[in-house]
């Protein structure tokens, strides 16, 4: 879907081991935003770009979504931090 200017954004947090599993995280949060007319806002970015495997993810997600993919899509922090709850 296209950019839906009012609503909401959604942001993934990037895991830290290998490629598969934060892309796919990625492609899961994308996915949500998508079916519920939300706008995906990106991913907060892990400390270390480098995956368990010694892989730039960065430079793996410009080869996947295109160049500059991997500034654009990494957000130091979201722009809003809500409270976390302990269950």
């Amino acid at each position: 879907r296209a950019l839906q200017l009012k609503a909401p954004r959604i942001f993934v947090a990037e895991h830290i081991d290998g490629a598969g599993h934060r892309l796919k995280n990625m492609l899961d949060g994308m996915a949500v935003a998508s079916h519920n007319g939300l706008n995906f806002g990106g991913v907060e970015a892990y400390a270390s770009i480098i995956t368990e495997h010694g892989q730039n993810f960065r430079s793996l997600m410009d080869g996947f979504f295109g160049p500059g993919a991997g500034i654009e899509l990494f957000k130091q922090k979201a722009p809003l931090k809500l409270p976390k709850y302990e269950s």
